[in-house]
């Protein structure tokens, strides 16, 4: 246990602590290639701009950036970079440069999933990017989880609203059902960005899905940036075919793009 407050005496803070005026991107670095790179950089554009900041001018040298440190770190990292309003003085309309901070972890894969059906306890906002508050939220929404359902880890939250299935805790669903892979969309739901490549490839249908949807499925998928693909063994207590033909031609479409690598 700690014996001291770690306490510090500033004049400035980082909008990013002070006011969630940050917004981040998790992905992949694997030999010198990232996924789908300039669509993610579009997503942290468009949330940045909803703070009014413009980061479209430092595109090329945070690219370089990550590139670079995330070699230093290995072949196959998982980076994150987040990018605040920068460091200002007291009060809610200053303004300054953004910041932006490169994290690495080394890459570790994800055992398949037991996912369980929980209800999101606030209300739906659309979402345009990975807005720090968004996640702030998320935290919150673990603490009254764990209070109601104490046996789940947070990893295996399937979130779902008004008869409709979300999202899980940090990542897309896809559902198998009907011979069609489809991923629910609608407020309150980021339309990640190995799902919008599936479905720009034409092989997931994104629509809204109705809780119902979880009874007769015969496959489902985890998608983030982090794993790209994680299939789902049991959504609740309910097995499902992890080896389903289904989930080779995900495989097969995503194991072709630079900057992918499928455990």
């Amino acid at each position: 246990m700690p014996t001291s407050a770690h306490i510090q005496d500033v004049s400035q803070m980082d909008r990013g602590l002070a006011y969630a005026e940050a917004c981040f991107e998790t992905f992949r670095v694997i030999q010198g290639d990232i996924f789908q790179w300039q669509a993610h950089w579009q997503r942290l554009s468009r949330g940045m701009s909803a703070f009014a900041l413009d980061i479209q001018v430092y595109q090329a040298e945070v690219y370089a950036h990550c590139l670079s440190t995330a070699q230093a770190q290995g072949e196959d990292v998982l980076l994150r970079l987040t990018v605040s309003g920068g460091q200002a003085e007291w009060g809610l309309n200053q303004t300054s440069e953004p910041l932006f901070y490169v994290q690495c972890l080394p890459f570790q894969a994800a055992l398949p999933l037991d996912l369980h059906r929980v209800d999101y306890p606030f209300a739906l906002q659309h979402k345009i990017a990975k807005f720090t508050a968004d996640y702030a939220e998320r935290l919150r929404v673990i603490q009254l989880l764990r209070q109601k359902e104490p046996s789940l880890q947070s990893t295996q939250y399937l979130f779902c609203q008004d008869g409709h299935v979300l999202s899980a805790l940090t990542s897309n669903i896809l559902l198998f059902q009907q011979n069609q892979w489809k991923m629910p969309h609608g407020v309150g739901i980021l339309q990640g960005i190995v799902g919008e490549f599936l479905v720009q490839q034409g092989v997931v249908l994104s629509q809204s899905c109705p809780v119902e949807m979880l009874e007769d499925c015969q496959a489902m998928l985890s998608l983030n940036c982090g794993q790209f693909m994680v299939a789902v063994s049991s959504i609740d207590g309910r097995d499902l075919d992890t080896g389903h033909r289904a989930i080779d031609d995900i495989r097969d479409i995503l194991g072709q793009e630079k900057g992918v690598n499928l455990v």
